[in-house]
């Protein structure tokens, strides 16, 4: 089971931003999942797409050593939505 992290601080600025908090956001690696490589010029990061209750989400994320970072979590837009479809497809296949 993956261990997880995030700012208390910042998972509050993401509930109030985006009605999710972080710990909130840890579930989305027990149900279908992609995690697909984030653009940045800092750190490597991560974007996992999932479906929780008909609705998608992205939460963007980083490791550090064996845990899980979480940085933020909100409603995946259409695009990010569609990105979750072709790629869970391609998983089934």
């Amino acid at each position: 089971m993956p261990e997880f992290e995030f700012d208390p601080d910042k998972s509050l600025q993401n509930r109030e931003r985006h009605g999710v908090d972080l710990e909130w956001a840890q579930r989305f690696w027990d149900v279908t999942h992609v995690i697909i490589p984030a653009k940045t010029d800092r750190e490597i990061r991560f974007l996992l797409l999932a479906k929780f209750e008909d609705k998608c989400f992205a939460v963007v994320f980083t490791t550090r050593g064996e845990r899980n970072r979480l940085i933020s979590c909100h409603r995946a837009d259409r695009r990010l939505e569609r990105l979750y479809e072709t790629q869970v497809k391609k998983q089934e296949s």
